[in-house]
């Protein structure tokens, strides 16, 4: 009997030695995260992979620091100019410029009107050489490329007045009703049809209408030092406002 209880005993002992084991199993597979433990597999998805695309990056352009003028409206669309001018954007440049016309009298004696009939009207877009008789109405198919040959400016190049980049450099306010907008680069000018790589000036007559701004003349001019620096004796003076100037 005695060996009977010993023996009863320790399968008591042995059974309860296991349990306590199978405690400190299980406690220890709850701290590590449950490895080693048999789970089911996730139930599958029919939702796509999705991988990231980063984006690229977005180019910042210099912005002005002031505006010489009391009309924000002119202001936003100055600005507008610039950054076209900058980016090489024609497009922006072709969509606010305004086609005009010109009836020819039969009496003119310089182009484009030289040598046509009277009542000949020319229309499209206005360019010209300041200080000339020269002019010329261009369709949108001679006027974009004209651009688009100014927009070829070397922005690595720099001088006294600067880098090379097509950009605004100063606004000639005549009143409310028009403004010239001065631009510059270092490159060619295809209305001289001069193409080497040098500093132009091309001006831009702007005045206000039904849809605000626009674009209404090209002109180009030889007098570079005079629209950078507003030294010319007529027509910049005080209204000649360098753009970006506090």
């Amino acid at each position: 009997m005695k060996g009977l209880r010993q023996l009863r005993m320790r399968a008591v002992a042995a059974a309860i030695l296991t349990l306590l084991l199978a405690v400190v199993l299980l406690a220890a597979a709850c701290e590590s995260g449950g490895e080693g433990i048999d789970s089911p597999p996730p139930a599958p998805t029919n939702e796509p992979h999705i991988t990231a695309t980063p984006l690229p990056p977005t180019p910042t352009l210099p912005s002005v620091s002031a505006c010489p003028d009391t009309d924000s409206s002119f202001c936003d669309f100055a600005e507008a100019v610039d950054r076209a001018l900058r980016i090489g954007d024609t497009d922006f440049i072709v969509a606010n410029s305004r086609p005009s016309s010109r009836t020819c009298t039969g009496e003119d004696l310089f182009p484009p009107c030289a040598g046509k009939a009277a009542g000949t009207i020319l229309e499209g877009f206005q360019i010209a050489r300041e200080g000339t008789e020269f002019s010329a109405y261009l369709s949108e198919g001679r006027y974009r490329p004209l651009l688009q040959d100014i927009a070829k400016a070397d922005a690595s190049a720099t001088d006294e007045y600067g880098d090379g980049t097509w950009r605004l450099a100063a606004v000639r306010d005549f009143g409310p009703e028009w403004k010239v907008l001065v631009s510059t680069s270092i490159g060619p000018d295809p209305i001289y049809e001069l193409m080497d790589n040098e500093r132009r000036v091309f001006l831009w007559v702007s005045t206000p209408g039904p849809d605000g701004w626009g674009l209404d003349l090209l002109l180009t001019t030889v007098l570079i030092e005079a629209n950078l620096t507003g030294t010319l004796e007529v027509g910049l003076g005080e209204d000649w406002f360098p753009w970006g100037a506090e």
